[in-house]
Formats: C-alpha cells, structure tokens, sequence
C-alpha cells in the first residue's frame, strides 16, 4: 500500500532566520572575505601604534595630543564601515549564486525573508566582530599614550572614553543600515557590487557633502550629523548650511534600514534567480 508523504511543515520565521544565521556565521567568519577585510583594517591600529612610537620620542616634536589624531582618523573609520557592508551585504545572495548553492537553501521549509534575514544578521555581526576591536585599540593607542607619556595617568584615555561609546554605538548602527542598503542591491541588481561601488564611492562620498537638499538623500549626511567629531565633517558645508538634527537623524536612518530590509526581503521573496547571472 502507498503512503502519500505529506511535505514537511513550514518552519517558523524567527526560527527559521536564527537557524540560518547559526549556519552562515562560521562559512562568513573563516572566507577570504573577512581575511581581507581585516587585513585592511589592521591598518587603523597600525597607524596608532606608529603615532604612539614616534610620540615616544623626545626629539620628535609632536605635541598635539593623540585624540586629535584619532577625531581625524574616525573620518577613515566611517568609510571602511562602509566597505565592510559592501562587500557583506552584496556577497549574502551573490555568493549562492556564484557558488551555485542558492538552490540548496530555497528548498528548506524555510521562508525565503527569513533565509535573507538570517544570512544579513550574520554579515552584520561578522563586519561588527571586524570593526568594534580595531576600533577599540585604535582609540586606546591614541588616547592612551597621551596620559603615560605626559600626564603619569589615564586622564587623557578617560575623559574621551565616553566618546568611544558612542563612536562604537554610532560605527554598529551605520554598518547595519549599510549592510540593509547593499543587501538590497545584492537581491536586485545583477553585478552588485559595481552598483555598491558606484553608490557607495559616488554617491555617498561626494553628494553627501553637496550643499542643499540632495544630500539628505545620503546615508553618509546623517552619519555625519550624529558624529561627535568635527574631522568627520565638511568644514566648508558645515559653514554654510547646518547639520540635521540628533532626532531627525536617528529617525532617517531607522527609516531607511526598515525600508531597505523590508524591500531586499521582498524582492529575494519574488525574484527569479539562475546561475548564469547574464540571465538574471
């Protein structure tokens, strides 16, 4: 007698997504990807060290204390969270493909928002893994040495270390609303990352800075408004035109990460995709 083999049932959403994320997170860890990334990284903490090192020495002449410097390498710090979610955000879909394993994934009785869900956490949490230590001993190498070598305390690494609070609030926050935008581009466009390139690189760097209402339409604008840093931000624009608001900028970024989350989930749940990406 033949039993009919009823399919198994739909696993939940949040279920679903936290399985992914659990399966995506050692394969994004261990790539070349994230050996890349970090690698390029290291140079933040490099310069530190080398600043430190130099500031050591008596003839040198480097009075200006070491925040200074860090205020003016936060500028470098903001387009590399940049980076990162590019090269996260896009690979989340164009790495099935590429590796022809999309197929594998879209079978389970998963929801396919909740397969993108999973696999975006995870490339945020690896980039926030990347990012939050290089970031940290950036800033302790800087701030630092100004209270060892000059002051004989932390004094210096003390009164700045709320800062670095909310350089790593404001550093995991941009990097999420990134990753949501590239994930975007990596479920529609075909060759997502020269489209990531030319917003991120085109778009982002230099409308954001363009004095006027176009540059409300950057991410980069609001990322800008928030920082705490005057290094990070166009003088000359600054001069001329204020920066938006704490709240309005807050909201502008929850807004667009909701919008871009909710229309990478539906794209990736409607589109067709095929190996051959010239068929995409």
């Amino acid at each position: 007698m033949n039993e009919t083999r009823t399919p198994p049932p739909d696993v939940d959403f949040f279920r679903g997504a936290r399985a992914v994320c659990r399966l995506a997170l050692p394969m994004t860890l261990w790539s070349r990807r994230t050996l890349l990334m970090t690698m390029l990284g290291i140079f933040l903490p490099l310069t530190a060290a080398l600043f430190l090192a130099v500031k050591a020495i008596p003839d040198a002449g480097i009075h200006t204390p070491g925040y200074i410097f860090y205020s003016n390498a936060f500028q470098f710090v903001q387009y590399y969270v940049m980076l990162l979610a590019l090269f996260y955000g896009t690979a989340v879909v164009a790495e099935e493909i590429d590796g022809k394993t999309l197929t594998y994934l879209l079978v389970r009785p998963v929801p396919r928002s909740a397969i993108l869900l999973g696999k975006g956490i995870a490339a945020w949490l690896i980039g926030a893994l990347i990012l939050a230590p290089l970031l940290t001993i950036t800033f302790v190498l800087f701030t630092l040495g100004d209270g060892l070598l000059y002051e004989g305390n932390a004094s210096s690494f003390m009164v700045n270390f709320p800062t670095l609070l909310s350089d790593l609030v404001l550093t995991m926050g941009t990097l999420a609303v990134y990753t949501a935008l590239f994930l975007f581009i990596g479920a529609y466009f075909k060759r997502p990352v020269l489209w990531a390139i030319a917003i991120a690189f085109g778009w982002e760097s230099w409308v954001a800075f363009v004095p006027g209402l176009t540059r409300k339409l950057t991410v980069m604008h609001y990322v800008q408004s928030l920082s705490s840093h005057a290094s990070g931000r166009n003088i000359a624009v600054s001069a001329l035109e204020q920066q938006t608001g704490t709240i309005q900028s807050i909201l502008a970024l929850v807004l667009i990460f909701a919008l871009f989350t909710a229309l990478s989930a539906w794209v990736f749940g409607r589109q067709e995709y095929f190996f051959d990406m010239s068929e995409r």
